[in-house]
């Protein structure tokens, strides 16, 4: 990726911002969540070039989510203010792309099916809140879960979620041009809780595109 990647990640950024006061996707949650999550990941990646281009320097642990990190090496506790965290962000992200294109591809299946489009308010009130749902409350919700612990003394100091204990044998995986990806314990356990949301999400809009045909 390196200097060039990251270019290229902020001018997709700025490319997809330019959807943004269209009223077709402002007026769609699944179109404006998706390009949003896409331009966040976009300037997340972007930043990530520019920080570890051509290093792999341990910098800028709080936007990895590590906390701070002594010269010992040792983590030392997070202070009560709380930051954007690009791991974090990233987790949700693809859960909240998933979770959109579920919406789209069910937009499309009922348009090339035979139903009539129903319009009765409370029907069109369901669908928004399904919408919520999967293209940002389930999304923030993964995010967020990883704040919602009583386990936090048991972990490390600086590690404030249930979900870490489970799922994250450390925070992050650090990569020459490509900066911090979050990492997840390499086990069953792990890999289902870290991918089955995301796979059984696009599984289903796998199978309501094959159904619009």
């Amino acid at each position: 990726m390196g200097l060039v990647g990251a270019v290229l990640s902020f001018v997709c950024a700025g490319l997809l911002s330019v959807y943004l006061p269209v009223k077709r996707v402002y007026s769609s949650v699944p179109q404006l969540s998706l390009i949003l999550w896409f331009i966040g990941c976009n300037v997340i990646q972007g930043v990530n070039g520019l920080l570890w281009n051509s290093n792999v320097e341990l910098r800028a642990m709080v936007w990895c989510d590590i906390g701070e990190l002594g010269h010992d090496g040792n983590f030392l506790k997070k202070s009560d203010a709380d930051y954007f965290e690009a791991t974090r962000f990233t987790i949700a992200a693809k859960v909240g792309i998933a979770g959109a294109l579920v919406c789209l591809a069910r937009d499309v299946e009922l348009f090339a099916s035979t139903r009539s489009i129903v319009t009765n308010p409370i029907v069109v009130r369901n669908r928004l809140i399904l919408d919520f749902f999967l293209c940002l409350i389930f999304p923030l919700f993964c995010l967020l879960f990883r704040k919602l612990s009583c386990l936090d003394e048991i972990i490390y100091s600086a590690h404030d979620s249930t979900l870490d204990l489970f799922v994250q044998d450390h925070r992050f995986d650090l990569f020459k041009d490509l900066g911090c990806v979050a990492s997840f314990h390499r086990s069953v356990n792990g890999s289902l809780a870290m991918f089955v949301p995301v796979m059984f999400l696009s599984c289903l809009g796998f199978a309501l595109c094959g159904t619009s045909t």
